[in-house]
């Protein structure tokens, strides 16, 4: 049995997309490379399947499967009562769901480039779910792996046999520039990531090192159960949707991250009608001034940096700025 469930059929079907010319945006770039030292074959060798090219040299596919892919966007789909997708830049690879054959499960596995309209499709002898994971696993799971937007939608429910898992399970490490996850994930990825993800959207936050180190985070629908995790996030910019802060948590959000945040920082939530602004300066011990001609509440962390709270629109923005920044009134 090869090393993932399925992978020869995998290898087999990327025979076929080079055949009919759909894939072409995932082979790398060496493996161009080396296609081009048979430009002087004829029309019709040019065209024969994917496996008499391996043949001829061997080098070819030993090259493509140590190397990582470089993808502008990917999105992965999985939804309880819907077939997995995966789109990679113009492609589309659906697993759709086919009739059980001899007692096992089977599917149809159809990859699509979505310019040109033309697509192949395979049956293969494994479940829709597990097919998705082998080729995720086949296709990212190596080295070097570069990914600049990664949409992760997954939700997952419950059939008849319990929960169903999760068809992203990566064990290398990849870089990913800007990754949004939904609101199925509620506890750790089986993702990792070689450097922090610049920019992180994500429903609420739970403890993981791609969130605990990304540097830049949107929370759509943050609740207070994620409070701590918040408190240990390294982001210099924070944005929270939709739930503001609680008197206390805001309390003791200032104090936590007074003098160990740099210059720059900034988190910016909905302002609750709870939060007294006042009663937090008496709480903090904080000054009042003036910041941009806002009323604004400071906190002086050291000789050079500044703890500003302040109320813009129907925002409560939380920022450190340069020390003198904030106007003291007249």
């Amino acid at each position: 049995m090869p090393k993932y469930v399925g992978i020869s059929i995998f290898k087999e079907i990327g025979s076929n997309v080079v055949k009919s010319g759909v894939g072409s945006a995932m082979r790398s770039k060496v493996f161009a490379e080396n296609t081009q030292k048979y430009t002087t074959l004829k029309a019709r060798e040019l065209k024969t399947c994917g496996k008499e090219l391996y043949a001829k040299c061997p080098g070819i596919r030993k090259t493509e499967e140590r190397l990582g892919y470089n993808a502008t966007k990917v999105t992965i789909e999985q939804a309880y009562n819907k077939n997995p997708t995966i789109r990679v830049d113009s492609f589309m690879i659906e697993f759709e769901k086919a009739e059980m054959r001899n007692y096992k499960s089977h599917c149809n596995v159809k990859m699509t480039n979505e310019w040109t309209g033309k697509s192949v499709k395979k049956l293969v002898p494994l479940d829709h779910e597990l097919a998705a994971e082998q080729w995720i696993r086949y296709t990212f799971n190596r080295p070097s792996t570069v990914i600049y937007d990664l949409g992760v939608d997954i939700r997952l429910g419950f059939s008849i046999f319990g929960c169903r898992h999760c068809i992203l399970n990566l064990d290398i490490p990849m870089t990913i520039i800007n990754l949004i996850l939904t609101k199925g994930f509620t506890q750790g990825l089986c993702l990792k990531a070689t450097v922090p993800v610049k920019r992180l959207k994500i429903n609420n936050l739970f403890g993981d090192d791609i969130i605990k180190t990304a540097r830049s985070i949107t929370v759509t629908h943050y609740n207070h159960t994620g409070f701590e995790h918040l408190l240990g996030l390294q982001a210099n910019q924070i944005y929270l949707s939709n739930v503001p802060f609680s008197f206390d948590e805001l309390t003791t959000y200032c104090r936590s991250i007074s003098g160990h945040r740099p210059i720059g920082f900034r988190c910016q939530s909905v302002m609750g009608r709870n939060i007294d602004l006042n009663l937090l300066a008496e709480r903090l011990n904080a000054r009042e001034t003036f910041l941009h001609e806002r009323k604004c509440f400071t906190i002086s962390i050291d000789d050079t940096s500044e703890l500003n709270v302040s109320n813009l629109y129907d925002a409560l923005v939380i920022e450190v700025n340069a020390k003198g920044t904030a106007i003291d009134p007249e």
